[in-house]
């Protein structure tokens, strides 16, 4: 079913024809079950091939709720305990310093005032950056330190801190560090522990941390601008990795297969019959679990080709796996509600006081620039746009 009677198809053509994206599919479901799909443009530009609801799409940092969803899962069975240290589970952990400044070009390093924990992992407060807004850990990677993501996890393992834990609220690589933590937890690797747990009994066939050949047929390519301002597919990717999963960016899905999972949040953890959070662990997740601590300032892009500046607004905290709080100004959402994020332009929301669900994808860099923010925020507001708002409660 299109999107037509909320207007979407009416945002999403003209995106498109204006070049604001290459392609674009929004998919959106409310609390009775009911889904709406719609879809523009070429799955590659300049071919006949449309884009659909079921083309695969690099997740990238949307690879992070699902990752929360198993970290919040765990706990609920009482297998893992958000307060211990994270070296409790993954011994070499003890090794992270924290980036001090600098002595000339050689790295300044010196072990962290405390220990960080699980919690702070999830809650992006153990002290980790990106390099995409950080240009002081490209400065340490170019002065000996290891690779860095998405160039191998080994140098995402070795990536320093930033503040000591427990001291800000910083975005960085804590959740391929949970993605560890599920492993030693489980004795499985996170891509068979969320397969079992998670992409099984919600249906999504199509989600996992590797190619087969029929998703790789389905793959949409990373767009980018060329001299003209034109869009072009490149090769830009994670495919050649040797590294299977990363719980903060590996996975690949169709907007169908997402879909269901923000269903699921959306039913305070259980939707069509299926169970795979507790009620209160779900509506935990879009708690702001930052509030108190100084919040990042937005930062210049380092690494402008890929990224805008770090787009975060005034009031915004972080959840397990979700922004949460006061996003941007033309969206539609509000405190209690939750959305993410993925590098190559892809979105997802969940309003719980509308009672409303969806996503949108396209696969284009750089990320978050104003007219993909404008179009992300427009998409919300059609969707949403004859929907009443209802105040959260308990029992969602």
């Amino acid at each position: 079913m299109t999107g037509r009677r909320y207007g979407v198809d009416g945002v999403l053509p003209r995106a498109v024809l204006d070049g604001t994206v290459p392609h674009a599919v929004v998919v959106s479901a409310d609390r009775t079950g009911q889904r709406h799909e719609t879809a523009v443009g070429p799955r590659t530009h300049g071919s006949s091939e449309p884009i659909r609801a079921d083309s695969v799409f690099r997740l990238a940092s949307m690879t992070k709720i699902f990752t929360a969803v198993a970290v919040v899962r765990l706990r609920d069975l009482g297998a893992l305990d958000l307060d211990a240290p994270v070296e409790d589970y993954r011994p070499e952990f003890a090794a992270v310093q924290v980036l001090d400044g600098f002595d000339g070009d050689r790295p300044r390093l010196r072990d962290p005032a405390g220990r960080a924990t699980v919690r702070q992992l999830l809650e992006h407060t153990a002290g980790f950056g990106y390099d995409l807004w950080h240009p002081e850990l490209i400065r340490w990677a170019e002065a000996g330190g290891p690779g860095r993501a998405p160039a191998g996890l080994r140098g995402t393992f070795a990536q320093p801190m930033l503040a000591d834990p427990g001291t800000r609220a910083g975005y960085g690589v804590g959740f391929d560090w949970l993605g560890l933590v599920v492993e030693s937890v489980t004795g499985q690797n996170l891509a068979g522990y969320l397969a079992e747990h998670v992409f099984d009994p919600l249906g999504m066939t199509d989600t996992g941390f590797g190619l087969p050949a029929d998703r790789r047929r389905r793959l949409v390519p990373v767009h980018v601008r060329d001299a003209s301002g034109g869009w072009v597919p490149t090769d830009i990717g994670w495919e050649r990795r040797d590294e299977a999963c990363a719980g903060g960016h590996g996975l690949y899905s169709t907007p169908r297969d997402v879909l269901s999972l923000l269903r699921m949040l959306l039913g305070a953890g259980t939707v069509d019959g299926v169970t795979v959070l507790s009620s209160s662990s779900a509506l935990e997740m879009f708690a702001d679990h930052t509030a108190g601590l100084p919040g990042p300032a937005r930062r210049p892009s380092a690494r402008p080709t890929v990224t805008t500046e770090f787009p975060v607004e005034p009031g915004t905290g972080w959840g397990w796996g979700l922004a949460v709080g006061q996003p941007a100004p033309l969206s539609p959402r509000g405190t209690g509600d939750g959305g993410w994020a993925g590098i190559f332009n892809t979105f997802l929301w969940v309003d719980r006081r509308r009672g409303l669900t969806g996503a949108l994808f396209s696969q284009c860099l750089p990320f978050a620039t104003p007219a993909v923010l404008r179009l992300r925020a427009e998409v919300e507001r059609a969707r949403h746009a004859s929907r009443p708002v209802r105040p959260a409660s308990a029992s969602v």
